[in-house]
């Protein structure tokens, strides 16, 4: 759940700054997190119809719909392999984008994207497996890490409300 939710931060947070107000904004933040639990709920339930088939697939979703219709895999394959795409080439862009401007960057970002082709070759399955768990407790982290901030965040700015502009504090006890 914190690998997923680290993902939706960025979205989250440039979609609250241009919310029109605050309650457009909880109610878009809410409506989109009913629809995820919702598609969420579906894609548990179709996984759990035939564990043994499920369990034997790399890709379980791919196999159901490769039942539904020819048309429908093709269809299904052809958004998942963009999915999967835009995915790593986005992690990649950042990834190329925190290296400094180096003499030996470039040879650290064809290194980085061997290594990711490598680990690629192993299976979607191990990649899971291993890569998603690691990024789920650094997401536990990192959303840990955010929620101590705002709180800190949330006490000085209520202390600052205690204090009037000329310094003093507005109750005198």
């Amino acid at each position: 759940i914190s690998y997923n939710m680290l993902g939706m931060i960025p979205i989250v947070a440039s979609s609250s700054v241009n919310a029109k107000d605050k309650k457009s904004g909880v109610l878009g933040a809410g409506a989109g997190g009913f629809m995820l639990a919702l598609l969420t709920v579906l894609l548990i339930t179709a996984l759990r119809k035939d564990m043994a088939f499920t369990q034997n697939m790399d890709l379980p979703m791919l196999a159901y719909s490769a039942r539904l219709h020819p048309a429908a895999n093709i269809a299904f394959g052809a958004v998942l392999f963009l999915a999967i795409y835009s995915a790593a080439t986005s992690t990649y862009y950042g990834f190329s984008t925190k290296i400094k401007e180096t003499p030996i960057k470039k040879y650290i970002l064809i290194g980085g994207a061997f290594i990711g082709f490598g680990c690629g070759l192993s299976g979607f399955k191990t990649i899971v497996a291993y890569l998603y768990p690691i990024e789920g407790y650094i997401g536990f982290l990192i959303i840990l890490m955010i929620c101590i901030n705002f709180i800190k965040v949330y006490i000085e700015n209520h202390r600052k409300k205690g204090i009037s502009s000329d310094g003093d504090t507005e109750k005198e006890e």
